[in-house]
C-alpha cells in the first residue's frame, strides 16, 4: 500500500493528476487511512496503467472511465469503437502535420526582417489552417481553370507570394506613416504590384479572363460564403482602397 506521493513516486503520475482522476472517479484510491490520507494499492496500479494506454491511444477521460467501471464486458464495446478511434487519431495527425507546416511557413517567412503584426501572423495561420474550406470555396464558385492554376503552385510558390505580399503590406504601413496621399505615384504601384502578384500564377494570355472572373465573384454575394484571411488592418485596408479608386480615376 502506497501514500499519494510514494505512488506517484513509483508511477510517474503527479499527485495533482491523481487527485484530478479522483474528482472525476476514474481513479479512486484503495482506502483512506486512519489520518484521512488518501492509500493506493496494487489494483488502482493496474488501473492507472488501463488508463494510461487508452489515453496513449486518444480516448478521453469520460470515455475510459465507461470502459473501466463496466469490467469485462466493456471489452466488446471498445474492440468496436476501435476504427473510429483510428480515424480521429488519422484526423488529429494531419492536424498536426498542418500545424507544423504552419509554423515552419511563418518562420520562413518572418525570419527575414519583416516587420511582424498579429493581424499577418494570424493571416499566414488561418491560411493554412483553412486550406481546404478555401479550395472547397474556390470548386463552388470559380471555374476549373482557376482552381487549377491555384492548386498547381508549388509550396515554394506560396511562399514566395506571401513573402512579397509581407513587402508590400510593409511598404503601405510605411505609406501611411509617411502620410502620403492615395493619388500620388509612390502609393499607386501597391496595387498595380497587388495585381500582378495575384497574376504571377496565371499564363499572360489568360490574364483578362481570369482578373474578369474573381472581379465578378468578389462583387457578388458568393464572396460572403467564405472569409478569406486578410494580411490587413482594417485601415490599412480603407487605404489601399482609397489608393485603387484613386488610380481607377
Amino acid at each position: 500500500m502506497y501514500s499519494i506521493r510514494e505512488f506517484s513516486k513509483r508511477t510517474g503520475v503527479s499527485a495533482r493528476t491523481l487527485r484530478f482522476y479522483e474528482e472525476l472517479e476514474v481513479l479512486l484510491p484503495e482506502k483512506r487511512n486512519a489520518s484521512g490520507h488518501r492509500v493506493y494499492g496494487l489494483q488502482q496500479l493496474a488501473e492507472l496503467q488501463q488508463i494510461q494506454s487508452l489515453k496513449f491511444v486518444g480516448y478521453s477521460l469520460q470515455e475510459i472511465k465507461r470502459y473501466l467501471h463496466a469490467g469485462n464486458q466493456s471489452i466488446e464495446a471498445w474492440l468496436t469503437s476501435l476504427p473510429t478511434q483510428k480515424q480521429m487519431l488519422l484526423e488529429k495527425r494531419s492536424e498536426i502535420d498542418r500545424a507544423v507546416s504552419a509554423v515552419e511557413h511563418v518562420h520562413s517567412l518572418l525570419g527575414e526582417g519583416t516587420e511582424v503584426t498579429w493581424t499577418m501572423v494570424s493571416a499566414l495561420l488561418q491560411e493554412m489552417e483553412h486550406e481546404e474550406e478555401r479550395l472547397e470555396w474556390m470548386r463552388e464558385h470559380l471555374s476549373e481553370e482557376v482552381v487549377t492554376t491555384y492548386t498547381a503552385m508549388t509550396e515554394q510558390e506560396r511562399a514566395h507570394v506571401n513573402r512579397e505580399l509581407l513587402l508590400i503590406l510593409s511598404d503601405v504601413k510605411q505609406l501611411m506613416k509617411d502620410k502620403v496621399a492615395p493619388e500620388s505615384k509612390r502609393a499607386q504601384q501597391i496595387p498595380i504590384r497587388l495585381t500582378e502578384l495575384m497574376m504571377q500564377p496565371v499564363p499572360k494570355e489568360e490574364w483578362e479572363a481570369y482578373a474578369d472572373e474573381l472581379e465578378r465573384v468578389l462583387a457578388s454575394d458568393e464572396a460572403d460564403d467564405f472569409r478569406f484571411p486578410s494580411f490587413w488592418s482594417p485601415e490599412e485596408e480603407r487605404y489601399v482602397e482609397k489608393i485603387t479608386k484613386a488610380l481607377e480615376q
